[in-house]
């Protein structure tokens, strides 16, 4: 499947239990968010390294499309609300 990198707005929840939960051994996965104070925010190298891009919310692809142009094709939303526990 190769490099999937999860994004979300803080990398706190959604995208950070999307990645530990959907690493297998033909992957590697990554997360991040569009806020300026996420955990782990966005960079254009981790854009760059993945494969597919999976977004929680229609405003994450938003975000990033305005961000990192050249894109598009690798991404997808999930429409995960923000109203989950981590795990």
């Amino acid at each position: 499947m190769g490099n999937i990198l999860f994004v979300c707005s803080q990398a706190k929840i959604r995208s950070r239990t999307a990645a530990i939960m959907c690493k297998t051994a033909s992957n590697e996965t990554k997360y991040c968010g569009t806020d300026v104070d996420a955990d782990v925010p966005i960079t254009r190298g981790m854009v760059d390294w993945a494969d597919h891009i999976i977004l929680m919310e229609q405003s994450h692809r938003n975000k990033v499309r305005r961000k990192f142009k050249g894109h598009s094709s690798k991404m997808q939303v999930w429409n995960i609300e923000d109203k989950y526990y981590f795990m």
